[in-house]
């Protein structure tokens, strides 16, 4: 017979760790907004977005029409640390 956790875990350490979610989500998009807007996240972007259009070349093109000159990745970089920025204005941090 399998017990859930919840049948296990003390009821004062089940609300411990829901008490405890707030921080962790902070700290998640913390270092998520860090690590993107690093030069190795922002490396990473890279690679993923060059592994991503290897198989969609005409739509890589399509989208240099529109974009011009510029990489691709710096146009999305800055939209996934506005990302980051917004979640952490929606769990309450303060500036």
């Amino acid at each position: 017979m399998s017990k859930s956790l919840k049948d296990i875990v003390p009821p004062h350490l089940q609300q411990k760790a829901l008490d405890s979610i707030p921080d962790l989500s902070h700290c998640i998009v913390k270092k998520g907004k860090e690590y993107f807007d690093s030069a190795e996240g922002k490396r990473h972007l890279e690679d993923m977005l060059d592994d991503f259009f290897k198989e969609r070349g005409k739509l890589i093109n399509l989208i240099q029409l529109f974009i011009g000159n510029e990489k691709l990745i710096d146009k999305i970089q800055p939209e996934i640390i506005k990302f980051f920025e917004q979640s952490r204005k929606c769990s309450g941090e303060k500036r």
